[in-house]
């Protein structure tokens, strides 16, 4: 992994998983239209605002866009996943 970012989505900047843990949002799109420097495949975990203790996993298809590819359930915050750099591999 060659960089990782945990925090809120306005102090991200190009990391390839980027863990936003300030904010909930409504959809992929809208979490990677928050953040910038983005680039296809890298990964967006955040929490979603129209369901309650869902954290979402997304990859970035182009600038501002991404699509789901996973759901936590029973997930209070992301912040209490406590994910960290080590907790992704990208083959």
């Amino acid at each position: 992994m060659s960089s990782f970012y945990s925090g809120a989505a306005s102090g991200a900047n190009g990391e390839h998983v980027v863990v936003i843990t300030g904010e909930s949002f409504n959809s992929a799109n809208e979490a990677a239209s928050a953040i910038s420097g983005e680039h296809a495949g890298d990964i967006i975990v955040y929490q979603s605002s129209y369901t309650d203790r869902v954290a979402t996993l997304a990859y970035v298809t182009a600038d501002g866009s991404a699509h789901e590819f996973a759901h936590l359930g029973g997930v209070v915050t992301v912040a209490d996943l406590g994910l960290t750099a080590s907790d992704f591999t990208f083959v």
